[in-house]
């Protein structure tokens, strides 16, 4: 069965570029989505996060369907829920349950809101399918010139994350070994919850243990810095890609900044 977040490697564009990119377009995909709540900026993101999805990492939509699937589930009851809760003011009634009106800003802020949630779950996990751990270390110490303990704080992150996704499914497989299949009931779902989550806690800091003393037994830390077999650069593709990201950001902030983007609806 395969890992979902986990890196695979492919021929593609974003493949062929260097970690330290990808950590700019991650960062810049992400201010842009947290710089309005209106709709149409976020839906922009989305289409376009796909189009780098499918088009550049070659991702089918079944890989992006698997890894993205609950959160956008998620995604649709939060829409759900806050388009009844909550209280944005508004001028256009769509229409009414109960006693509740439901405005077209409402609905319009709430679905910001829930694409923008998405859309940067979505670039994490373009990130996460087409970078190596390893790399992304790498990159940072001989680009950035970073320390490399602080890189290795990341690697670990993303290389923890398939660890996990695979105990959970280890553990999945005993349970239906030992005849414990799922149950329906909510009193039972809670006791299937707790079967599931105790000894994945368990051996997730039994691993974490193990990697703090291998760590340790091999000395890491103790000069100010590594040598590596593999060298990682910034092409000029790269450098005009990172510019592009930090250019975009730069001036949707000033145009929000300035009022000729509205940030969100101001009804008076």
């Amino acid at each position: 069965m395969e890992l979902v977040f986990q890196f695979r490697k492919k021929d593609s564009f974003i493949h062929r570029l260097d970690p330290v990119t990808k950590t700019i377009f991650l960062f810049a995909m992400s201010f842009l989505a947290f710089g309005s709540f209106k709709t149409w900026p976020q839906l922009v993101l989305l289409v376009l996060c796909l189009v780098i999805a499918i088009g550049l990492a070659r991702l089918s939509p079944g890989e992006i369907w698997r890894g993205t699937k609950w959160l956008g589930l998620a995604c649709i009851f939060f829409f759900v829920v806050q388009t009844y809760m909550l209280k944005v003011p508004g001028q256009i009634a769509l229409f009414s349950l109960g006693h509740k009106v439901i405005y077209l800003e409402t609905v319009d802020y709430t679905t910001a809101v829930s694409l923008r949630i998405y859309t940067i779950f979505l670039v994490s996990f373009i990130f996460i399918r087409t970078t190596h751990p390893r790399d992304l270390a790498v990159g940072f110490v001989q680009i950035l010139n970073i320390p490399y303990k602080v890189p290795y704080a990341f690697f670990l992150a993303l290389r923890i994350i398939p660890m996990i996704e695979e105990e959970a499914r280890c553990i999945n497989e005993a349970h239906k070994v030992r005849g414990y299949g799922e149950k329906t009931g909510f009193k039972d779902r809670l006791e299937n919850i707790k079967r599931f989550t105790v000894p994945l806690l368990v051996r997730s800091l039994r691993d974490a243990s193990i990697t703090t003393h291998s760590m340790e037994s091999r000395g890491f830390g103790a000069h100010p810095r590594r040598n590596y077999v593999e060298q990682v650069r910034m092409t000029t593709t790269g450098k005009v890609i990172s510019a592009i990201c930090v250019l975009a950001v730069i001036v949707w902030y000033v145009l929000i900044f300035t009022g000729v983007i509205p940030f969100r609806y101001s009804v008076q």
